[in-house]
Formats: C-alpha cells, structure tokens, sequence
C-alpha cells in the first residue's frame, strides 16, 4: 500500500484544520461525502478525499496556502481542470496524498448545456491526460497519446473556464464540477443550496458537509444510497496524476 493511500486521511485533517482556522468553506463531495451517511464501508479500496468549495472559498486558500495547491493556472506542466491540495506542489510525480478540489457554481440550466457540450467534453479530456506520462493500464495509454496529439489542435479547460461558462448571477440552482466532464455532470445539480454545513465525523477526523447532502447523495448514488456501495475503479494513483494497476499499489510492501 502506497503513501497516498496511507496518508490519505491525515491530509484530509490537515485540510479540515487550515479551513476551519481560516473560515474557508467547503464541503465534503463523492465518495468521501457517501461514506459518512453509508452503512457500507469502503475505505480500503479508495486512495484519496474529494471536497467541494466555491470559488471565493478556493481563492481564499491558495492564497493562505499557495504552496499546497495545484491547478492549471499556477503550474506550467499541470492542465487539468482538477483542482488538488497536496503536500508540495513543486513535483506533480511525486508519491503523495492529495484531495480533490471541486467547485460548486451557482448557474442556470442554458449554461450547463453549454459546459457539457461535446468541445468542452473534449478539451476536459485533453486537460485530463495530457498531463500524464504513462500508465501500465492500456486504455489509459491511448487516450493519453490521442490527448497530446490532440492538444495541438484543442485549447485545454481550465477551472476558471468552467467558472466563466458556469456561473450566473441569476441562477437556476448550482452544479458541482466533475474532472473530466462527462454526460453524468448533470447528477451533480442542486436545485437550492443554502451553503449551511453542519459538523460530521469521517474516519475519526471532523469535516463539514453541506445541509442539503441527502438530495445531492439521492442525485449521485439513488435512493437507496444510505445502503449501497458505489462501483469503485480496481485502479490507484501512482501519483497525483497517474493510475495504475491495484497490484502495483502494493509491490513496495512485498519488497520487504
């Protein structure tokens, strides 16, 4: 088992600790947010946290902490759309616990159509795995080529692409981002949200989740979600970037 499976939990509480010290607002969101209302458990097959913030809130940290955020617009080798707290943001392929950052934007119904349009689904895509090297997964290896050649012809989507394309004053309701975008975005839409968070415990660290969780979780997993498991990849990250085949998650322990 790699460090970014077993450090997982202690970023998140160095996560939790520096917004709660700063008044900066977030959200538990995916999985991470399924896990406290679930009575199934998971833990072991799942090698990192995902929050949602809002922009302000998001501005807000990388300035307090510049030096443990990666996004597109700050790092010249990173393009990807998904915004990452991590421990140094100085090597994307170092072995290190990160969480996902989404964004939570207030919007109308004509802009998610746009935001989930078939160009913006490609330039996501390419934003996604053009940041990577490699993979010992096939797949993920073509599609990382094709997104490099097809760099050259397409933009890459940023985060704040998303926020221009996304955000309106006269709102509909909101939308989570999702990295890369796909047909599902539109299961991350909340009709109303009145960003009160209430106090929850997450493998024994306390996080803060969104009043409207039920909802959102009904949206993302169903109705029965108090009593499912969602379907998790059989792939962990190498890296901040990079996946790779589970057993290779454990080659290192073996060694010994």
């Amino acid at each position: 088992m790699n460090k970014i499976f077993q450090e997982k939990n202690r970023i998140l509480e160095e996560f939790a600790n520096l917004c709660q010290q700063n008044s900066i607002w977030y959200s538990m969101d995916n999985h991470s947010l399924l896990a406290i209302y679930s009575s199934e458990n998971w833990d072991d097959e799942k090698d990192h946290h995902d929050v949602m913030m809002s922009f302000e809130a998001y501005e807000k940290l990388k300035v307090i902490a510049p030096n443990r955020i990666i996004d597109s617009t700050m790092h010249s080798e990173y393009y990807s759309a998904q915004n990452k707290f991590v421990d140094d943001n100085q090597d994307l392929y170092k072995e290190q616990p990160f969480i996902n950052i989404n964004l939570i934007v207030p919007t109308k119904v004509k802009n998610i159509k746009k935001y989930i349009s078939w160009s913006n689904k490609i330039r996501s895509n390419i934003a996604y795995y053009s940041t990577w090297t490699e993979s010992n997964i096939t797949k993920y290896n073509n599609k990382i080529k094709m997104a490099k050649f097809l760099k050259l012809f397409f933009n890459p989507i940023n985060y704040k692409d998303i926020i221009n394309i996304l955000y309106t004053e006269d709102f509909e309701g909101f939308i989570v981002t999702e990295n890369p975008i796909t047909k599902n975005a539109t299961y991350k839409w909340l009709s109303n949200l009145s960003y009160d968070v209430q106090k929850e415990i997450l493998n024994n660290i306390e996080v803060y989740v969104i009043q409207e969780y039920d909802q959102y979780l009904r949206n993302l997993y169903g109705q029965k979600y108090q009593i499912s498991k969602p379907n998790l990849s059989s792939y962990f990250h190498k890296n901040i970037i990079e996946i790779v085949r589970e057993e290779n998650q454990f080659e290192s322990e073996n060694e010994e």
